[in-house]
């Protein structure tokens, strides 16, 4: 998958920023910098425990999945190998712990990258086709995930993620239009979701919204070592992130784009581990996943 699929969130702009600094004596300025930045980042996400989930009295608070058909996707607990039929883009399968079926509820599916194998960007999701329509529209995109308590403080890499099918991101000719969403990424046990859309008055076009992954039970930082339910709603004009079935936040309006049924473009979802290098404290990344599904409403 291409470069476009690294995470565009603040890592990756310093990261940039960062790598053009000379070698040298400026190699110890350098994990100063990263140091100071990690240490920031992580300072601003634990200030916000307190901040509570943004809701919309339009939108249920509570997940019901017996209101929805359970679609294409895989539990990834009971099988050796990926469903070729729905993940029809699987990458960097050239090193043999890229992927590992545990057959095991306590492991399910384990997608990794590692500094000995020079960190490849491994995950799945289906294939891009012109017509937007080799994905999946409106309704649930659902994943049961983790990350193992051994790795719990990696850095940057994972992202459970929807793209357009079409494989086009930021276009201009969509405006604001959220093209990307992020339902979670991380760093140091602290989670994020981000939607990316064009926007036309920045410098590098990367509009962003961004979200404190929470636990909507308490409002504090959720837990990443423990499975989860991650669900993300997409209807007619809302985009709505469930976290074990609660409301963690919506976003509403004409910024939500439209299904290729309804004029616009389908998603295809999927989940994949992309290293930012400069911000990896261990020599692996690691994410485990019990399944995924698409659901539709009944």
């Amino acid at each position: 998958i291409r470069d476009f699929c690294l995470s565009r969130g603040l890592g990756d702009v310093y990261k940039r920023q960062v790598s053009t600094q000379s070698t040298g004596s400026n190699k110890q300025m350098k994990s100063t910098a990263i140091f100071i930045f990690s240490a920031l980042f992580s300072f601003l996400l634990v200030n916000s425990l307190k901040v509570e989930p943004e809701k919309s009295s339009a939108i249920p608070n509570t997940l019901d999945l017996s209101n929805y058909n359970r679609g294409p996707g895989q539990d990834f607990t009971t099988t050796s190998s990926f469903n070729r039929s729905v993940w029809t883009n699987v990458f960097n399968t050239n090193n043999g712990d890229n992927f590992w079926f545990s057959q095991t509820k306590t492991w399910g599916l384990l997608i990794s990258s590692n500094q000995a194998h020079g960190w490849p960007q491994s995950g799945f999701m289906q294939q891009y086709s012109p017509n937007c329509d080799s994905g999946f529209g409106y309704g649930v995109f659902h994943f049961t995930a983790s990350i193992p308590a051994s790795n719990l403080h990696q850095g940057f890499g994972i992202n459970l993620i929807l793209w357009n099918s079409d494989g086009t991101w930021l276009d201009p000719k969509n405006g604001n239009t959220i093209s990307e969403v992020d339902i979670l990424e991380a760093n140091d046990n602290q989670g994020f979701s981000t939607l990316h859309y064009y926007d036309g008055s920045s410098t590098n076009h990367n509009g962003q919204i961004f979200h404190t992954i929470l636990d909507p039970s308490t409002g504090r930082v959720l837990d990443l070592s423990t499975w989860h339910d991650y669900d993300l709603l997409w209807e007619d004009g809302v985009i709505a992130l469930y976290i074990d079935k609660l409301l963690l936040y919506s976003i509403t309006g004409e910024q939500v784009p439209k299904d290729k049924a309804h004029g616009g473009c389908d998603k295809t979802f999927g989940a994949q581990v992309v290293i930012q290098v400069s911000f990896e404290p261990l020599p692996t990344v690691q994410l485990l996943l019990q399944e995924m599904w698409h659901y539709t409403p009944k």
